[in-house]
């Protein structure tokens, strides 16, 4: 048996059948879910990221005003950081 007697419209289902499973079991073997191998997030994974990023720019901003005080340096409000990266990103920009 030949492959010019197997016809060209088997080849194309062993073909194409054949990366719809080697695709499948790769699905199958990886970690997550299908969103997590795309960095796709739903509204809600976003919105709980923001909250965190949030949060640890408090931290930070926390502990930067911690080592400042030992230092009897001023301590930093929202607005000074925030207009310093305004004032950087006009310096780059």
């Amino acid at each position: 048996m030949t492959l010019a007697s197997i016809g060209i419209g088997w080849m194309l289902l062993i073909f194409f059948g054949g990366t719809f499973a080697f695709f499948f079991a790769l699905g199958k073997m990886t970690w997550g879910t299908g969103a997590d191998l795309v960095d796709w997030d739903p509204a809600e994974r976003q919105a709980a990221k923001m909250e965190l990023d949030a949060e640890d720019a408090m931290d930070l901003l926390e502990i930067t005003n911690r080592r400042r005080r030992a230092n009897g340096l001023e301590e930093l409000t929202q607005d000074d950081v925030l207009a310093q990266i305004a004032r950087r990103n006009r310096d780059v920009g």
